[in-house]
């Protein structure tokens, strides 16, 4: 049945991918996530996969439900089509949309309510009489008339909107708008009078690509390896390895690169300056807490207001909460932190040498270990160099690409990326209740506005990477998508995945990976200095 929807929320089915594996995650949770904040989850759009009337005829032929319907065809002009006592015609609309005028005969509408009367009438439990075998007119009094009319009136526009929209040789997708005032409709409705109502679908588009892509020139920054960042992995590994030795100097004061063991209280902070009511922020608000003295740590003047401290000094820390800050509730908001200093300690980092490279990898030596990290870093500066590649690839195809992209697709896209933020959030350890207090109808909309630039710019370039493909012949064989789904469900370990989603992600991009591949080999590349590619 069509649905007719009033207002927008984030769908919730999430795919993402991670460098060469595909990866998807968080479809049940974010399933959950959703619950309990005033959302609906709208699920029925595939990118990949939606139903055009071509397919709706064979499966309505095959099926036996309806015969001869071979012959339904598109209308853009005045003239319409009638049959079997609809009557349809279609207007192209901007947008790659078609208003559809549905006028539906009085003889389908009092077929409608009788069948809806009769069925009441079966079930229906009357005084005076046995299940069911009221009168009609006894069954339209008890049901009151005006009750069946209305739940006539909601079927038959929702039964003829879909027989409208597959009517269509245009692939309609996502949800029908209905155009008109809809206490009008039913207000003028009467069972075995006309019912004449108008409806708003998305199309597929169909796009154009221009110009010959298979000389475009693109300049791309050179990607040379920094020598220092072999050593600031090394760094960073000796700091995941550290270890802490407490200070009973009682002179010695906080400084940067310690560790503090602290006890803190939040209060809301008022206009004078003053301690105002105490508040509750759970991720810091412990006794014991054990603080790294880190430049920008944690939130904004926390750690600059702790520098200096004494074991056994408090201190009221003035901080102004980020608006990005997970619960929702404290984003902007001033706030005064009360820390005690408990003890503080020195970290201290082991030494770089051959027992260091074995406790943290495989390697028998820090020269094997510097050599190993040296050859991920190029793999990753290669990865990125491709990532450039694609994204002047892409900026060339954009301006080749004519395409009217239907709001339907837009909306699903950013669905899909915001449900997908979300995820992301939750693996780096946001709880169930932070990522809950984010999905918000109102931060959805804000998200929405500031995503769309680079969503319709997405759904852009998929057009253009798949026109390539179909003018090359590229396809994508199920045994591939089925090789890589592999990986994904060996990657999330029993996890639950949404495979046809799944499916449709790697297809289209095991698709632009080939089709990138075709350009590499015909298109002029032009290796640049980073200040040179503007």
């Amino acid at each position: 049945m069509v649905a007719f929807v009033f207002g927008s929320v984030p769908s919730l089915n999430v795919w993402r991918t991670s460098n060469a594996n595909w990866r998807v995650n968080g479809c049940a949770d974010m399933r959950r996530y959703s619950s309990g904040v005033g959302m609906r989850v709208r699920s029925d759009i595939r990118l990949r996969d939606i139903s055009g009337a071509r397919r709706v005829r064979e499966e309505w032929s095959s099926s036996g439900v309806r015969k001869n319907v071979g012959v339904w065809r598109a209308v853009a002009d005045a003239t319409g089509v009638e049959s079997d006592g609809l009557l349809v015609k279609a207007t192209p609309m901007p947008d790659s949309s078609l208003r559809l005028d549905v006028q539906v005969s009085g003889e389908e509408t009092q077929k409608v309510f009788d069948q809806l009367v009769a069925k009441l009438a079966k079930s229906a439990t009357i005084p005076g009489f046995r299940k069911g075998e009221a009168p009609k007119h006894v069954v339209i009094s008890r049901m009151g008339r005006k009750n069946l009319i209305l739940d006539t009136c909601e079927k038959v526009i929702s039964e003829f909107s879909n027989k409208a929209m597959e009517r269509q040789e245009a692939r309609v997708i996502g949800q029908a708008d209905l155009q008109d005032d809809v206490q009008k409709v039913i207000d003028g409705f009467s069972p075995g009078e006309p019912l004449e109502f108008a409806i708003k679908v998305d199309i597929w588009p169909e796009p154009t690509l221009n110009g010959d892509y298979k000389s475009i020139h693109v300049k791309i920054p050179e990607e040379k390896l920094d020598e220092n960042l072999v050593d600031k992995a090394l760094e960073e590994l000796r700091k995941r390895e550290s270890t802490t030795v407490d200070i009973d100097d009682a002179n010695a004061t906080l400084a940067l690169g310690m560790v503090a063991s602290v006890d803190m209280t939040a209060y809301q902070r008022n206009e004078d300056g003053s301690m105002g009511e105490r508040i509750s922020i759970s991720d810091v608000e412990e006794t014991g807490v054990t603080m790294e003295i880190t430049e920008g740590k944690y939130f904004p003047g926390l750690i600059e207001g702790v520098i200096g401290m004494k074991a056994g000094e408090t201190r009221a820390v003035p901080v102004d909460m980020p608006e990005n800050v997970a619960r929702a509730e404290l984003r902007g908001l001033k706030v005064i932190f009360e820390i005690t200093l408990r003890k503080l300690a020195d970290k201290v980092l082991p030494a770089l040498d051959d027992q260091f490279a074995q406790t943290v990898s495989e390697k028998n030596t820090l020269e094997e270990l510097r050599v190993d990290i040296e050859e991920r870093l190029k793999v990753e500066t290669g990865n990125l160099a491709d990532q450039k590649l694609l994204r002047a690839v892409e900026d060339q195809l954009l301006d080749m690409i004519e395409v009217d992209l239907p709001e339907t697709l837009v909306e699903e896209q950013t669905k899909q990326k915001f449900a997908a933020m979300m995820s992301d959030f939750a693996e780096k350890g946001m709880t169930e209740e932070q990522v809950k207090s984010m999905i918000t109808k109102e931060g959805y909309e804000v998200y929405k506005k500031n995503a769309r630039k680079n969503v319709i710019r997405s759904l852009r370039s998929s057009f253009a990477f798949s026109e390539i493909a179909k003018k090359e012949g590229i396809s994508v064989s199920p045994e591939e998508v089925e090789d890589q789904l592999a990986l994904v469900r060996a990657e999330l370990k029993g996890q639950e995945i949404d495979e046809d989603r799944a499916r449709e992600r790697i297809e289209a991009q095991l698709e632009k990976d080939k089709v990138l591949e075709l350009l590499k080999a015909t298109i002029s590349i032009e290796t640049v200095n980073e200040e040179k590619t503007d």
